[in-house]
């Protein structure tokens, strides 16, 4: 159990999740075991393992209070809203409304848009000035849910004056500025926490993130970099640098940055579609292409990107007969998808239905396309003329 409590502080949690189910093994008898677990699920967000694990806990020690309100939570996050009040009723009664309980009572009833008994939990838990982070944020959602921003910016705006220098607050009031529309405050607040913690790289990914939302890439793209520089072995971030450096038309740091994203994650069938697109779109290997998009279409068999890029590399391989049947399937699953349109058209073209291909454009152009792909379908239809 020790060790696997070291690596859960260290935010190991897989290999902690080995150590506590070995003690699980060895110590039957023990809830310890079972409820560490649930907590490290519920780190994961996996409720239903969470419940998994309370239940075994319970089946232990039947009145466990921990384990019950770790059945709550998972029955909650699993949607489970009638039985999760029920049981977290109960369990007030029994531990005379303990603040973990009623918090849960709050989060069901949000999850119920039962906004005032909602708000009326979390404003008994939430104390102003207070260090506790939880209630704050529920009341925070539930004036959203309400489609009250106005109130919720003003709460948080308090709260983050009042404790400068709580980061939960200060990551809280980023939130509900975004949620309330004000891009400009929420990029403002994390450039100032950007500043007292010059070596966060998250703080760089939410700068980056809000950059993004507003239509900024150049500089999501710089923060994303900058957050690549303070954490080069984090997961996701090539991911991310990635993807825009491919919409930005920097396709070969868009191919290095999918290469690295494979050194760490090889099996992720997002950046091995992006890798294979990119590489069929710019003159590459088209066999390592076709080999990338086949191991995407392992992981993820039925998703219309990655059949559209199987398509695509087929289609640079100069196999419109492979092509076809899979594009078709495409308009017809995804009809407002401009970009599968576009590739259709390419196709039809290709088989010589010139009709076909001048209507399939038409439509692409129709759907909204990226400046990418209209520029695309508009050389196409001048061919077509």
């Amino acid at each position: 159990m020790l060790a696997g409590q070291a690596l859960e502080m260290q935010g190991n949690l897989d290999e902690a999740a080995v150590h506590f189910t070995q003690a699980a093994r060895l110590d039957g008898s023990s809830t310890g075991p079972q409820l560490a677990l649930a907590r490290l699920e519920l780190l994961r967000k996996k409720y239903a393992s969470v419940l998994e694990h309370a239940d075994a806990a319970l089946a232990i020690r039947p009145n466990d209070p921990n384990a019950r309100l770790f059945r709550v939570i998972g029955l909650t996050g699993s949607g489970s809203y009638g039985v999760a009040k029920a049981e977290a009723d109960q369990l007030a009664r029994d531990t005379k409304n303990a603040p973990q309980v009623e918090m849960q009572l709050g989060i069901i009833a949000l999850a119920e848009k039962r906004y005032p008994e909602a708000e009326a939990y979390f404003r008994k838990l939430y104390a102003e000035g207070s260090g506790a982070v939880q209630p704050l944020a529920g009341l925070v959602n539930t004036y959203i849910a309400e489609n009250l921003p106005d109130r919720a910016l003003a709460l948080m705006q308090g709260e983050a004056q009042r404790a400068p220098e709580s980061t939960g607050k200060a990551a809280l009031l980023v939130a509900t500025a975004e949620a309330a529309g004000k891009s400009d405050l929420a990029l403002s607040e994390l450039q100032k926490m950007a500043a007292q913690n010059p070596s966060s790289a998250g703080v760089q990914v939410r700068i980056g993130q809000v950059e993004q939302q507003r239509g900024d890439l150049h500089a999501a793209l710089q923060a994303y970099e900058r957050a690549r520089q303070l954490a080069p072995e984090q997961k996701g971030l090539d991911l991310m640098i990635g993807s825009l450096q491919d919409q930005l038309g920097k396709y070969p740091e868009a191919i290095s940055s999918y290469r690295k994203a494979l050194a760490k994650t090889p099996d992720d069938p997002v950046a091995l579609n992006n890798l294979a697109f990119l590489l069929a779109e710019t003159g590459g290997d088209l066999n390592e292409a076709a080999q990338l998009i086949s191991k995407a279409l392992q992981k993820a068999a039925d998703a219309g990107s990655i059949k559209d890029t199987q398509a695509w590399v087929e289609m640079k391989r100069h196999d419109t007969a492979a092509a076809l049947p899979i594009l078709r399937s495409l308009v017809d699953r995804y009809p407002d998808d401009a970009t599968f349109h576009y590739h259709y058209a390419v196709a039809l073209s290709e088989s010589g239905d010139r009709a076909g291909a001048k209507q399939e454009a038409e439509i692409a152009l129709s759907k909204k396309p990226s400046d990418h792909v209209e520029n695309g379908v508009r050389s196409l239809l001048a061919q077509l003329k």
